[in-house]
């Protein structure tokens, strides 16, 4: 069983527990409400050279739960010449420590076997292990080509035999990296050993099965001529020569490939956990590859389980030869929002990257809608209010999605969108009157972001960018880049995980303190502010988040050093003696009004706001724009 998640936002207390080791997982089910298995989140040594993994079980069938054990064993491989070793990482869980007070050191042998039909041991090592040791760690020197196979294809097992007086013996099947990375690819001529435009494109799902094997599903539109080759490509192994792993062109019927592949050795799964894989697609008239892209890992999304939508410049009419291609998730939730994710793949040479993203019923381009209009290869939203006929078309049969350029403002690549919903009929209940006193039903008005659903009125920090802050209000998104406060000191220091720089030398009103000689975890804990929701660093300033106004440059925040607490100040302006028809603010965001003859009033700062509620805005300022570095706001 395997478990995908995510964890966002994370505390920096937490964090730090993290990192030394001081966090447990527990897995609960019906039957064990207090936990059925549980242990310590450790950092993983071996980070991204882990390549093999194996989840070791003991015979829990002679002890208790309580005493039952388990471990965990990471493997990498190193290289030296035209030789490969491999690395072992062993963390046993709840065994070692039943020895501390008993033995010195304890007898450990461990076996590698080979797994189906009649067993084979492969290698034996025997160890000596102290009880404080937390990690077992050895070497299979210079491995056979015939034993690298084995362990690319999952043939191997481990055995950990522990031969104390409570002797216990650990078993796994060695796997390839269990991880919830989904490995997708994107095809493109502009992406091709040499570029092509023909409005072709592709996109490619690649995953690890039970038994090791590379399972494929591969889809491609709009080819220019037959397809003669479907290769999964390596490394370069000479000067314009590309390692070729295998040929999926069998499998390939009417624009889909699909199947598993067998054959694979330690190569190719570094090189698909590295991002060093590729797709190409030869065709007839572009024996070289028509399209190609690379295989990349992504970590674990749950609205990009499925197998995403491709846009394509053959599916214009008339065909539009482009090198660019696209994919597209598109999910409707329970509100009847559509939440899409667009990217662009082949964008080639200094073309204007300036694009819109279009949704209509059919060819006749009834009940279009734009969507978003961006300048990178990537956009991202959601879209409300959309026509009861595009969810109609949607669930029945499909929808156009376009991508309209500078260059093709009427289209450069498009593709058909279905998505099952029930939109249609949560239409006619919104539009009927409520009998008994003639109201509409209530409209939620929530968010969809980052994939992510959000109340309206609800903030939060991007996952994207930890420096900025977005809201929802009555179901648009609207995000802000945090406003620095200006340090007026000399010497400043940038503390990590905050956004602004604040001074090197604080003061307690007692005694000045170094802020790198603070005790790291003083520093760390810092300040919870329930305004947005974030830890920050002892003795940092910053200016607060007031949804729907973005952040207010007339407030100002620290962590009180030597007290962890929040307090915040406000700017007060002074009475002014020009009249209100002199008076005016010389910068949109500025707090106070002046005169306009020379006045050199400026605000000074008095009384701690111990509430961040009732703001509003500053008299005068227009908040129907947001301008950039926040809106001035009186308390």
């Amino acid at each position: 069983m395997k478990v995908c998640g995510t964890w966002e936002h994370i505390p920096r207390v937490y964090k730090a527990a993290l990192l030394s080791g001081g966090l447990r997982a527990v897995l609960t089910t019906e039957s064990f409400p207090d936990g059925q298995l549980e242990g310590t989140i450790h950092v993983n040594e071996l980070d991204s050279q882990e390549i093999f993994s194996a989840v070791l079980h003991s015979d829990i069938s002679k002890l208790d739960e309580e005493t039952a054990s388990g471990g965990i064993t990471m493997i990498s491989l190193e290289k030296n010449g035209d030789i490969e070793h491999a690395i072992f990482l062993v963390k046993l869980h709840n065994v070692f420590e039943k020895y501390q007070k008993q033995l010195d050191t304890i007898p450990v042998t461990i076996t590698v076997s080979r797994t189906g039909g009649r067993q084979q041991r492969i290698n034996i090592i025997n160890m000596q292990i102290i009880p404080q040791q937390a990690t077992i760690r050895f070497r299979w020197e210079a491995m056979t080509n015939q034993e690298l196979r084995w362990l690319a294809r999952q043939q191997l097992s481990l055995s950990v035999n522990v031969q104390g007086a409570l002797a216990e013996t650990f078993n796994g099947i060695i796997k390839i990296k269990q991880t919830c990375t989904a490995f997708r690819a994107a095809l493109s001529g502009g992406d091709a050993l040499i570029s092509s435009s023909t409005g072709a494109g592709g996109t490619a799902d690649f995953s690890i099965g039970d038994n090791g094997a590379l399972l494929y599903r591969i889809h491609i539109m709009g080819m220019s001529s037959p397809v003669t080759a479907i290769t999964i490509e390596g490394e370069t192994i000479k000067q314009g020569q590309i390692r070729i792993v295998s040929n999926f062109v069998r499998s390939y019927s009417d624009g889909w490939a699909e199947g598993a592949f067998h054959k694979q050795n330690t190569k190719e799964v570094e090189a698909l956990l590295s991002n060093k894989l590729f797709i190409n697609v030869a065709t007839e008239r572009f024996s070289d590859g028509e399209i190609r892209g690379q295989v990349v890992g992504e970590m674990f999304q749950e609205d990009r389980s499925e197998f995403p939508f491709l846009l394509t410049g053959s599916e214009m009419e008339p065909v539009v030869r482009t090198p660019i291609a696209g994919q597209a998730w598109i999910s409707i939730n329970k509100l009847c929002q559509i939440h899409y994710e667009i990217i662009l793949h082949g964008i080639t040479g200094n073309r204007g990257n300036e694009f819109v993203a279009v949704i209509y019923a059919d060819t006749t381009e009834q009940h279009k809608r734009n969507l978003i209009t961006f300048n990178r290869n990537r956009a991202e939203g959601t879209a409300i209010g959309i026509s009861k006929y595009l969810f109609q078309a949607m669930n029945n049969e499909y929808v156009i999605l376009q991508i309209n350029s500078k260059g093709y403002p009427a289209g450069e690549i498009r593709g058909k969108v279905t998505v099952i919903n029930n939109c249609q009929d949560t239409y006619e209940l919104l539009m009927q009157s409520d009998e008994t006193n003639n109201e509409l039903d209530e409209v939620n008005f929530s968010c969809v972001y980052e994939r992510k659903e959000y109340e309206d009125g609800a903030s939060w920090t991007s996952a994207f960018d930890s420096c900025v802050m977005c809201s929802c209000q009555r179901s648009m998104v609207v995000c802000d880049r945090m406003l620095c406060p200006t340090v007026t000191c000399e010497n400043t220091v940038q503390l990590e995980g905050e956004c602004c720089p604040s001074c090197g030398v604080v003061s307690t009103g007692e005694i000045a303190l170094s802020l790198p000689d603070l005790a790291q975890e003083e520093v760390a804990s810092g300040c919870f502010f329930e305004a947005d929701q974030k830890w920050h660093a002892y003795a940092t300033s910053w200016h607060p988040y007031i949804p729907p106004f973005g952040f207010s440059s007339c407030a100002l925040c620290s962590c009180v050093p030597g007290k962890n607490e929040v307090s915040c100040t406000r700017s007060t302006c002074l009475t002014l003696t020009c009249s209100e028809d002199e008076q005016w603010r010389a910068n949109p965001t500025d707090c106070c009004l002046q005169c306009r003859a020379k006045s050199t009033e400026s605000p000074t700062i008095s009384s701690t706001m111990t509430e961040m509620r009732g703001l509003q805005p500053a008299d005068g300022v227009d908040t129907s724009k947001k301008q950039e570095g926040g809106n001035c706001l009186n308390v």
